[in-house]
């Protein structure tokens, strides 16, 4: 009998919105309310990735060891622990062990949301439909990121511990979606891997395809330098009034679902390296703007470099998916998602002391230095590569 798994992409689009409503975005700006400083809210983000980085590997072996829908499941019930926890105390030990189940959490999804839609794409032969799909998925991504925001943005100055009771609300009826997902056909036929062998896979595949690992890394450092603006600009978000703030994020989400929609259209139009060069070119010069220290200016690149990630991520996500087998799907986008995590937990605490120790136009405009200068780096690295034949 024919198994169709077309009811999966909708089910799966439901729990990306839920998983990704942005109700709790403003952490920040709620642990600065509780009292805690710039740098202890930047080494709380930093134990958060020193968790992921721990945890990521792990959490993607299991995945393709066992069940993608368990690992979501499991995945769900740590966001409701973590958000109990949050709106519970303000003691910083209890919120360090918040961020270390958040951390937890976020791994066992990282890598298996996107392993079980490719998957159940393949299983039907619409892989060739990936990328369109997964651009549509930017686009909730998106789309739930900023309509929490919107109704956070209400509650910024009156209460923003309701935030997390809408988060377990959703997350509730995430699991519920989860729960009705189909588990692809060719993943159940490989759960008898041990996780040995997926760690011998995984290593194999790094070898043979010597190109792809450092270009993980580049593109998880572009994803790191956007999220540190993305995060730390609620700093200038919080003395903003409630509808300015939901207008911000309003604007935000027609940009990047436009973002999303473009990707889509060209992402297999050109190069990814082509791509990824003239990503760092744009974030650098963007972030190089907070030398002139405008509010608009801030404003700017906060909505065009969120934009940026957008278009990347969905391109890069295509790219990597059809260069890696299925056995080891969620695993090789966990090392990816680690690489992420290694650059978020040094850079978040040394971006938070220059922000403290100068401001902050000094230091994401020296990270916009830092960034031209990698894109440099990259071109040559890339002309190695291109002449070895490892990196389309």
């Amino acid at each position: 009998m024919i198994r169709s798994y077309q009811k999966n992409i909708p089910l799966i689009c439901g729990y990306n919105f839920l998983n990704y409503f942005g109700v709790t975005i403003l952490w920040i700006i709620f642990f600065k309310q509780k009292g805690l400083s710039i740098i202890e809210i930047t080494f709380l983000e930093s134990i958060y990735n020193a968790t992921s980085l721990l945890f990521e590997l792990p959490s993607g072996a299991l995945a393709d060891r066992f069940s993608y829908r368990r690992n979501l499941a499991f995945s769900i019930c740590a966001v409701i622990i973590y958000s109990l926890i949050f709106v519970s105390t303000d003691i910083f030990i209890l919120l360090a062990l918040g961020m270390v189940i958040r951390g937890i959490g976020d791994n066992l999804a990282s890598g298996t949301r996107e392993a079980l839609l490719y998957e159940s794409m393949a299983e039907d032969g619409q892989a060739k439909r990936f990328l369109k799909v997964n651009s549509f998925m930017s686009a909730i991504y998106e789309s739930a990121l900023a309509s929490g925001m919107i109704i956070a943005s209400f509650l910024v100055h009156k209460g923003l511990w309701i935030t997390y009771i809408i988060k377990i609300i959703a997350m509730l009826i995430a699991l519920v979606l989860i729960y009705a997902v189909k588990e692809p056909q060719m993943k159940k036929s490989q759960d008898n891997s041990s996780v040995k062998q997926i760690a011998a896979t995984v290593l194999n595949e790094l070898r043979q395809q010597k190109g792809l690992f450092p270009l993980m890394l580049a593109v998880q450092l572009l994803g790191a330098l956007i999220t540190l603006y993305y995060f730390l600009y609620q700093t200038k978000l919080e003395n903003l009034p409630s509808h300015q703030i939901a207008l911000i994020m309003l604007i935000s989400l027609i940009i990047q679902v436009s973002a999303a929609g473009i990707a889509g259209i060209l992402g297999d139009k050109f190069k990814f390296k082509a791509i990824l060069l003239t990503g760092f070119i744009f974030c650098g010069g963007l972030f190089l703007l907070s030398f002139f220290n405008l509010s608009i200016i801030f404003l700017i690149i906060y909505l065009f470099s969120n934009a940026l990630w957008v278009f990347v991520i969905p391109v890069f996500s295509n790219y990597l998916n059809h260069r890696i087998p299925s056995s080891v799907r969620a695993t090789m986008l966990s090392v990816s998602s680690m690489t992420f995590s290694l650059f978020l937990m040094f850079l978040f605490p040394i971006t938070g002391w220059l922000i403290e120790k100068f401001n902050f136009s000094l230091a994401f405009g020296g990270l916009g230095i830092f960034a031209l200068l990698t894109c440099v780096y990259l071109f040559f690295a890339f002309k190695r590569f291109e002449k070895r034949k490892n990196i389309a």
